[in-house]
């Protein structure tokens, strides 16, 4: 992990510098930011065992655990916030080898982004 966690941090604080970005300016930077993040993560999706691989899956696509867990949290739901909508949390949908390359968690990112974008 060498490195990642401190760009990642460095990622978000050049999209904070002056202030929060809204509407079409905060997709923008979420739409580039995602894509930087994706590619310095990718090294630690590639060394996923199966089993974390399918941990990871169940997750995503909102199985069982992050279902009972979700509701126990009450995260499946984002509440309004000055900057984004409120909705529901959607799950993952592609196959679980997916999970191993960039464009399809970039595309799943980049749509979130969308759904809960203030407008």
């Amino acid at each position: 992990m060498g490195g990642v966690v401190p760009k990642l941090a460095e990622l978000v604080e050049e999209g904070t510098l002056d202030g929060p970005l809204i509407d079409q300016q905060a997709i923008g930077w979420d739409v580039e930011t995602l894509s930087k993040e994706q590619h310095l993560v990718q090294s630690l999706y590639c060394v996923l065992s199966e089993s974390d691989l399918q941990d990871l899956y169940d997750i995503a696509e909102l199985g069982p655990v992050a279902l009972v867990g979700g509701t126990f949290t009450l995260q499946l739901w984002v509440p309004k916030r000055p900057y984004n909508n409120a909705n529901r949390s959607p799950c993952f949908k592609g196959d679980k080898s997916e999970l191993k390359t960039v464009e399809p968690r970039w595309r799943y990112g980049t749509m979130l982004a969308a759904r809960f974008l203030h407008a």
